[in-house]
């Protein structure tokens, strides 16, 4: 193992250590981070099942990005989502 593999080794280990020891630490966090996830999708479904109802295209469907997005800015960051992609559809 050349020095980059072993560099490589003791940042990935002390990275695991320290993301290990956040979670252990902070468990409101990350559950607070999860409902938030969860929220902003569950929002983003119901919007898409109405707008289908209507015969009307969603401009934000449900994914990994959008609910990455919903989970670290919560509902201000899905509001977000729906202006840009009502401006993309208007420009």
């Amino acid at each position: 193992m050349d020095i980059n593999g072993i560099l490589l080794f003791i940042i990935a280990a002390g990275s695991c250590i320290f993301l290990a020891g956040f979670v252990l630490k902070k468990t409101d966090f990350l559950w607070r981070f999860l409902l938030r996830g969860v929220t902003g999708s569950s929002f983003i479904w119901i919007v898409c099942v109405v707008m289908s109802l209507f015969n009307l295209n969603s401009p934000v469907g449900v994914n990994v990005w959008t609910a990455g997005v919903s989970a670290i800015l919560g509902m201000p960051g899905v509001l977000m989502l729906y202006v840009i992609g009502i401006y993309s559809n208007i420009a």
